[in-house]
């Protein structure tokens, strides 16, 4: 596979990005092997690294991931922020990823198991660019609070939806060498994260709590600071500062009633012209031929079934019969 199909494969298996297996995540995973190609030191198997030197882009291939700016030699930082979540069970530390490209606020279900949430069943529809979605029937309505780390305040958030294996992107801020480079930032103190995965997905259904209420900008492209009801960000362009984001991504969800009215959609696009969609696969002329002959020829007598012979020739001439009689016969 190329680096593209092996993402996409891994994302689809819900493998482990370091290990390769399944059941777990790249912030849980045991092993402390990095990425040692090219120098590379991330923590992601070898087989998935990426040289952006080298790479090009393929508007026409599905992908999982969007051509963003990560692709163009350039960095950018995600909005990821340290919050705390709080359910039945109690309160997790985690990190909270706002993307104002998705329509839904989810919750991996390892998390939501642990804080003790619970919800009707309700399967999820993901929609992510060239009209790529995934399926998880096993998803769930559930309401939780939040609080940024600081725990001054919780917010509730209602109808989130839980996922199996959610693999958000993986980010690492060093906010000391950043503050050294641009001088904007030293007027708020943020703590540095390392290898900071989010657990929940902040959407647009609940914009009120990451929607920023404060900025402090730079010089044009350097990154930039936004306060919202969960705390203060840094995020945007970090050019020249060494560090791991992975590349970004957004996705929308379609309710069943959406995804109903697309299947009706492309129903009418084939049908009405005679073309029926089939789930088999194409086979080949002989294949056909062969098929043909059997169904034909095929039939029962006395308890045994008798068919002919799959020639590939239909006007077949064989040659004449030694006859046994003849001296010179070699039989």
């Amino acid at each position: 596979m190329d680096i593209e199909k092996r993402w996409n494969w891994v994302t689809q298996s819900k493998a482990c990005f370091c290990c390769l297996r399944k059941g777990h995540q790249a912030s849980t995973c045991k092993s402390t092997k990095l990425c040692e190609k090219n120098g590379c030191g991330k923590k992601h198997n070898n087989l998935l690294h990426k040289d952006l030197r080298n790479e090009t882009t393929n508007s026409n291939e599905p992908t999982l991931h969007t051509i963003g700016p990560a692709r163009l030699g350039k960095k950018v930082l995600l909005r990821i922020a340290p919050v705390v979540l709080r359910g039945p069970s109690g309160e997790i530390k985690t990190y909270a990823l706002f993307d104002e490209g998705s329509t839904v606020t989810m919750i991996d279900s390892s998390i939501a198991k642990k804080l003790g949430l619970k919800g009707e069943p309700d399967p999820l529809s993901l929609q992510w660019t060239n009209d790529l979605t995934q399926e998880d029937s096993r998803s769930k309505r559930v309401s939780l609070e939040i609080s940024a780390e600081s725990k001054e305040e919780f917010y509730t958030i209602n109808n989130a939806r839980t996922k199996e294996m959610l693999s958000l992107p993986i980010q690492t801020v060093n906010y000391k060498r950043m503050m050294t480079k641009w001088g904007h930032l030293k007027k708020i103190e943020l703590k540095s994260m390392s290898e900071a995965q989010p657990m929940i997905l902040i959407g647009q259904d609940h914009s009120d709590l990451t929607i920023a209420r404060q900025v402090i900008e730079g010089p044009k492209n350097s990154p930039m600071l936004s306060r919202s009801k969960l705390g203060w960000v840094v995020h945007g362009n970090v050019a020249t500062i060494k560090g791991r984001v992975d590349p970004d991504f957004s996705f929308q969800t379609c309710d069943q009633d959406e995804t109903l009215h697309l299947l009706v959609k492309e129903y009418w696009k084939t049908e009405t012209f005679g073309v029926k969609v089939t789930a088999e696969n194409p086979r080949s002329r002989d294949d056909i031929k062969a098929q043909t002959i059997f169904e034909k020829t095929t039939q029962l007598i006395d308890g045994r079934y008798e068919t002919g012979l799959l020639w590939k020739d239909a006007d077949l001439k064989l040659p004449e019969s030694k006859n046994i009689t003849d001296p010179h016969s070699n039989y």
